[in-house]
């Protein structure tokens, strides 16, 4: 967050020394870590990496929490789903509430429940950190401004400076795998078990029909 910060109104604030997000079921998007930077009343969104961990949802499913470094206590921030339009340029696909951090300095956790799908990055608005990489492949956006509505592009300004990434991520799970549904092997083995001449060789292919998946 260094060059669209100039000569902008921000309240910066020192945070200590925090622990990564903490693990969980499901895939971690994102990273979480100790800041370089923090601000408010600003939107990011993590535009490139030089290597893993990405914060883009990578499968179809639904985000059950998100972690991000507190401000201090009663700051807030909102978790923004965002689909990138071009460019700059992000569809707001879905948002938390916004959430207040009760801590003075240290990663925080939050519970929600926002389908998500493949290709999704996820971003946050309000009280927002960023972490310093030295990868100049690291490379986020952010704006200065309201709170993008649910539904709108939101274009995010210029690059915020290479070599750093966004201090934020989330927890998803898959969808669950549906039922296999019946294959008919079984259905079609007995149909033509009825065309038998005998008896007993229509009881002998049922009993092997029987034997075949639904």
């Amino acid at each position: 967050m260094r060059r669209i910060f100039v000569g902008a109104t921000i309240a910066f604030c020192g945070v200590g020394a925090l622990a990564p997000s903490a693990s969980s079921a499901g895939t971690t998007v994102g990273q979480t870590g100790t800041p370089d930077q923090c601000a408010t009343g600003y939107g990011q969104v993590q535009f490139s990496t030089g290597g893993p961990p990405t914060w883009n949802i990578p499968i179809d499913g639904t985000i059950t929490s998100f972690s991000a470094p507190s401000l201090g206590i009663g700051e807030h921030t909102v978790l923004l789903l965002l689909r990138q339009v071009s460019g700059e340029t992000y569809n707001v696909v879905a948002k938390s509430t916004p959430i207040t951090f009760t801590t003075a300095s240290s990663v925080e956790t939050f519970p929600v429940q926002i389908p998500a799908q493949a290709g999704e990055v996820i971003g946050n608005y309000g009280g927002v950190c960023s972490l310093a990489t030295g990868s100049s492949s690291d490379q986020f956006y952010a704006y200065f401004g309201a709170e993008p509505a649910t539904g709108a592009n939101q274009d995010f300004g210029s690059p915020a400076g290479a070599n750093r990434r966004t201090d934020l991520s989330a927890n998803l799970e898959p969808n669950p795998t549906p039922p296999a549904g019946p294959t008919g092997q079984r259905a079609a083995a007995l149909k033509k078990c009825k065309k038998k001449h005998s008896a007993l060789a229509r009881r002998k292919c049922r009993k092997k029909a029987k034997l075949l998946p639904v």
